[in-house]
């Protein structure tokens, strides 16, 4: 089976992923290092480069294929510092122009919009390079039932609550469809302003995969309402795609069926760190009607 470029977190794997992107630090004349964040990569900055190290399951490098290829079709996506990859053991690692990300400037959701409507007009047999493009469906975290019944420590009512709500959004999985290429994970946090150039620029390309158009406008149909985004970026991003999809039943059950999977991880999250687990529980209750308060994207 098609595996997504990056699939497994970092985890406890940051000494040899600071060791790896020392080295590549290095090589490049650049530094020191310092650690951005770690999630499904470790991000480093060192100078004017932003070094991603992570778990790949192909080599990286396709990453930059794929960059170059976006930028040909007009899809503004992180430039690629050089054209190679690096690796350590089971780590991958390569080498990005860092953004001087404006965080006063609200990015231009519209011209979002328009740029994933490209990204689905794309012939897939010319996208090419090697990179991963799985169905959408196929991703491990999306079978929900498999994955709490590996985290033992979960209580009972969490875990009925959880797979009450799968047993009613369940049919969503299995709808998805190859139809188009998709960013796969796109939000408000993975969409950031350059403050040198102005553009706005979509980050984390790593889920690139097929499905059908809907999988990218899922996530943000619910960021307003659930994770306390902006009212009206959606609007603004579907006018751009050219469609909005609210109010199609497919769509809007792929948005819930997002929630109840950024739910879960969350809950398996606090398991092995009790920082997570305040959010947890607020995710948790909307799903048994106790909190409606909105969601932290943490």
């Amino acid at each position: 089976m098609i595996r997504p470029l990056i699939d497994t977190p970092i985890g406890t794997d940051l000494v040899p992923a600071e060791g790896l992107a020392r080295l590549v630090a290095t090589e490049l004349g650049v530094g020191p290092i310092s650690l951005v964040r770690s999630s499904m990569n470790a991000i480093y900055a060192a100078g004017e480069v932003i070094i991603r190290v992570g778990h790949a399951t192909v080599d990286p490098i396709v990453s930059i294929g794929a960059a170059q290829r976006l930028s040909a079709i007009g899809v503004e996506a992180p430039r690629p510092w050089c054209e190679r990859s690096w690796s350590s053991a089971d780590l991958g690692a390569t080498a990005w122009h860092r953004i001087d990300i404006d965080t006063t400037c609200e990015p231009d959701w519209h011209e979002v919009g328009r740029q994933i409507r490209v990204l689905h007009s794309v012939d897939v047999a010319s996208f090419g390079g090697g990179h991963p493009l799985p169905n959408a469906s196929t991703f491990s975290w999306w079978d929900i039932p498999k994955v709490i019944s590996e985290h033992r420590t979960m209580n009972q009512a969490d875990r009925n609550t959880i797979l009450s709500a799968w047993e009613r959004l369940g049919w969503v999985r299995d709808r998805s469809t190859d139809a188009v290429i998709c960013h796969g994970d796109l939000h408000p946090g993975n969409v950031v302003v350059d403050r040198t150039s102005g553009r706005t620029v979509i980050l984390d390309w790593d889920l690139l995969c097929m499905s059908d158009p809907l999988w990218d406008h899922a996530p943000m149909m619910r960021w307003a309402e659930r994770w306390g985004g902006r009212t009206g970026d959606y609007e603004r991003f579907a006018a751009g795609y050219g469609r909005s999809f609210r109010h199609d039943e497919n769509a809007e059950s792929t948005a819930e069926l997002r929630l109840l999977v950024a739910t879960v991880m969350r809950v398996l999250a606090a398991e092995v760190d009790p920082r997570a687990e305040v959010e947890a529980q607020r995710r948790l209750g909307y799903w048994t009607g106790t909190n409606q308060e909105t969601w932290n994207a943490v």
